[in-house]
């Protein structure tokens, strides 16, 4: 189990300025559980997770790994990562070129004191290549690995030391698209069969969904959400967190009526168009409505229906290979992106209707 505890980080610039880059972080991870960091560059995922390892120390807050306190700056606590019981697996994989592939993922036995013996360290280093699929590559130079195959090696490294923790910081965002879709499934395959407990550290929110038991969306040096991947993404708490987790369309508005936590008339800004949506404000309360591009539906005739209903005309459409992804332009400052099927019915300039579930839709204060 990992638990970090209130950690804060702050760096010197050159202005002398002393910006917190991790600013009142705390979240725990169960045993054999996942959890994901998502948040864009520089929002202090990284460095809350190089903190957990010990290659930072923080200004203030505590780790615990298993239990045991690896860090606790008001105590003046801090242990050093050799003696963490974690493992690691970096961005850039930090193989070692002039060893094989044995070579690679045995050296943290080699050098751990006291030193396993011979038997034991050939023992556990195979049993890590079989866990990722490398046990017949023992004996090959680190120079003649594919990407996915240094990606391997770089995490049967990491867990040879059958740590408590395996850290792991974007190590899937040097493979190409198609190979990192297969090595997320993978991956995922392999923490489930390990069971060790895992912080992984991402910008891609596709990676943290596929992996993650839980996640914390992070902003700024902080957690602005926490949770499992379907609820953060069918109820976002803020548009920053709606507009990272995936597409969406975020309409500003104003409710005109109702509201409460009921159904209130949402009137959007721009095109006088009224939803109406579940909403916890008040008459006169400006909110932005989150709408996900899958959760509109799109028609070239006029529904029956009259609620939640918008028309507009196809501003451009982009082909997407599976989708087609059409942006409507409903008289709001931004067009209304719908993604669907292709539709030979559906052109640029057409007159279409789009049909918005409000089961689906979340109203945040602005």
């Amino acid at each position: 189990m990992l638990e970090v505890i209130e950690l804060c980080k702050t760096f010197q610039t050159a202005d002398r300025a002393q910006p917190r880059v991790v600013d009142n972080v705390s979240f725990s991870i169960p045993d054999g559980q996942c959890y994901a960091l998502l948040g864009p560059s520089g929002c202090g995922k990284t460095t809350t997770l190089r903190c957990v390892a010990g290659l930072e120390q923080a200004d203030s807050g505590i780790v615990r790994i298993g239990g045991a306190v690896v860090s606790d700056a008001a105590r003046a606590v801090f242990m050093p990562v050799h003696e963490r019981p974690i493992g690691m697996v970096f961005q850039s994989y930090a193989i070692w070129p002039h060893m094989d592939v044995f070579g690679n993922v045995s050296y943290p036995l080699t050098v751990s004191r006291p030193r396993p013996e011979k038997a034991e360290i050939r023992d556990r280093t195979m049993q890590a290549l079989t866990q990722v699929g490398m046990q017949d590559m023992a004996d090959r130079p680190a120079t003649r690995l594919s990407g996915g195959q240094q990606q391997r090696v770089a995490l049967a490294r990491a867990v040879v030391r059958q740590p408590k923790l395996l850290l792991l910081d974007e190590p899937l965002s040097n493979l190409d698209a198609r190979l990192r879709e297969t090595m997320r499934q993978e991956l995922s395959d392999m923490i489930a069969r390990i069971g060790v407990t895992a912080l992984y550290v991402t910008h891609d929110q596709a990676e943290a969904f596929a992996l993650a038991h839980r996640m914390g969306v992070m902003d700024r040096g902080r957690i602005v959400q926490e949770g499992d991947p379907r609820t953060l993404y069918a109820a976002p708490q803020s548009t920053f967190a709606a507009s990272f987790l995936g597409a969406a369309n975020i309409v500003a508005g104003c409710i005109e009526s109702g509201g409460g936590g009921g159904v209130a008339v949402v009137v959007l800004d721009g095109a006088g168009h009224r939803l109406a949506i579940v909403a916890a404000g008040k008459p006169g309360d400006a909110v932005d409505v989150v709408i996900r591009p899958e959760d509109v539906q799109l028609s070239a005739a006029k529904p029956e229906r009259d609620d939640n209903v918008l028309s507009g005309k196809i501003a451009r459409l982009t082909f997407l290979g599976s989708l087609v992804e059409y942006h409507i332009d409903c008289g709001t400052p931004h067009a209304v992106r719908v993604s669907g099927r292709a539709d030979p019915g559906l052109a640029p300039g057409g007159l279409v209707w789009i049909c918005i579930d409000p089961k689906r839709a979340a109203v945040l204060a602005r």
